[in-house]
């Protein structure tokens, strides 16, 4: 079982078809290119989940910056990020402006729970990471590779 798993989540008026793809290359370079190198939650018996939720513009429940929270659930520790569509420029492309936010919130992540990843640490993450191909990757996705469905979060059944 990973030790780490990233989704993402929008508001059911506000869907961006984001693929799997996009997420799935994110989780995988943050476990070795984080986790594994610092060696973070690797022996934990717990799963660390990031679920970064996107709602809204003035949703009256969700803050207009991003915030992050946590609360554990059986062997999940589920963490959240959750902001407003504020948080991203819709004169800029959307696909690129969805991975930019899920790299904000992972630097709030490691900010707020793992002290061990210092900023220079994060951001050699970040060059590690191929923007490029990111980018390129199919926007909008069709349905089969999507990561997400309006407002549900594809997570463990323990989580729920």
């Amino acid at each position: 079982m990973k030790k780490f798993q990233l989704y993402l989540s929008f508001s059911k008026h506000f869907y961006i078809p984001v693929s799997l793809e996009v997420i799935s290359y994110i989780e995988s370079k943050v476990i070795t290119e984080i986790l594994e190198k610092k060696k973070i939650i690797t022996n934990s018996n717990s799963t660390y989940i990031l679920s970064v939720k996107v709602s809204e513009k003035n949703y009256p429940n969700y803050p207009k910056d991003i915030t992050i929270w946590d609360r554990k659930s059986g062997d999940y520790k589920l963490n959240g990020a959750v902001c407003s569509r504020d948080n991203i420029n819709e004169n800029e492309p959307l696909n690129k402006e969805i991975i930019n936010l899920v790299l904000r919130c992972l630097k709030l992540f490691f900010e707020k729970y793992f002290k061990k990843v210092k900023p220079e640490d994060y951001e050699a993450f970040l060059k590690q990471i191929d923007l490029n191909y990111l980018y390129s990757l199919p926007f909008p996705s069709t349905v089969p590779q999507e990561c997400f469905s309006g407002d549900v979060v594809y997570m463990p059944k323990a989580v729920y």
